[in-house]
């Protein structure tokens, strides 16, 4: 299975879970498809890609030639980008689109150069933005990065390959299996889920199997470990691990260790780490429970109400809501 064919699936997924643990409108949009792809570079993504699956950079990535525009007026032609792609969607062509409104209607949504005249405000606009606007046509469906931008990802990847504690997960080793961005489909409460690890470390010379999800932060890992619920996709990863590897496939006699995230400093600060799921948070993101000072819901939970949204497809308010008139305080 491809990477594309596995995304084109229609099933559950970490992704799906997270935004209805979050709230059932955001689910409904991941559904509908109405979250517009950005063409702007993660830089999660590239890190991940290059350590992963590097050959595929030049096919996903486009590199801009010369400066990109500065903060300001990268967040005007993002905005207007974003407008003139809402149109594209409504009316399909370009025959009535009126550049210069749009140019304005963006500059008053971002709240760029408020005391400028309109004739200011679209003459820097294009002198500004044009060459950054023919890049944004010529690189199609890539996503843009500059070579800075680029530098600086290769070097924290690099980084990730020189440590001590991470560099083993991407050298080869006699008696090892190591499978990058690896699909599982498979059946859990009664419903079919997929679920792609960055990491599958297979050592048949310890009969251990390693799961690992790689993670950028520029703050704190355990900020971004609660904020993007990343409890959810450890205890999903596992149970599919479980089904798909241990249960039901060649690998029963071996050890599935915990589940761990190989986090990224982006700031730098901190080396590249590997942090390993406890059991406490494993059974509290399967079954629910408390997550350091936080309730939270776990995955059976979530999948019982996503499919009952979808059996009922309301998505006003959360399940318990409907069931009971009130929401419950869960993070």
């Amino acid at each position: 299975m491809t990477i594309k064919e596995y995304r084109d699936l229609y099933l559950p997924s970490y992704s799906l879970l997270k935004y209805l643990s979050q709230h059932p409108k955001l689910a409904k949009a991941m559904i509908d498809g109405q979250q517009i792809k950005s063409k702007f570079m993660d830089l999660g993504s590239l890190i991940d890609m290059l350590l992963t699956a590097p050959d595929e950079v030049v096919n996903n990535y486009y590199l801009v030639s010369g400066n990109l525009p500065t903060d300001s007026y990268m967040n005007l032609v993002t905005e207007y980008i974003r407008l003139r792609e809402l149109y594209i969607q409504e009316f399909e062509n370009y025959d009535f689109f009126d550049d210069d409104s749009t140019v304005l209607k963006a500059r008053e949504n971002v709240g760029f150069q408020s005391g400028w005249k309109s004739d200011t405000v679209i003459k820097n606009f294009h002198e500004n933005c044009n060459h950054y606007l023919s890049e944004y046509q010529e690189a199609g469906d890539k996503i843009m990065i500059s070579k800075m931008e680029f530098a600086n990802a290769k070097n924290m990847a690099n980084s990730v390959l020189e440590n001590e504690f991470t560099k083993k997960y991407f050298t080869p080793v006699k008696g090892v299996e190591i499978h990058y961005q690896y699909p599982i489909i498979c059946d859990m409460e009664g419903q079919q889920v997929k679920t792609l690890l960055d990491i599958l470390y297979i050592d048949h010379n310890k009969k251990e199997v390693e799961l690992i999800d790689i993670k950028t932060f520029s703050e704190s890992f355990l900020k971004s470990y609660l904020k993007y619920r990343y409890y959810i996709q450890g205890a999903l990863y596992y149970r599919s691990a479980i089904i798909n590897l241990i249960t039901t496939g060649r690998l029963g006699d071996y050890k599935l260790l915990p589940f761990k995230f190989l986090a990224i400093d982006t700031s730098g600060f901190e080396s590249p780490t590997l942090h390993e799921m406890t059991s406490i948070d494993m059974k509290a993101a399967t079954t629910g429970g408390l997550i350091g000072s936080y309730t939270v819901k776990g995955y059976i939970k979530l999948l019982e109400e996503y499919k009952w949204h979808m059996e009922n497809d309301k998505w006003e308010y959360p399940k318990e809501v409907y069931d009971t008139g009130v929401k419950l305080i869960t993070f």
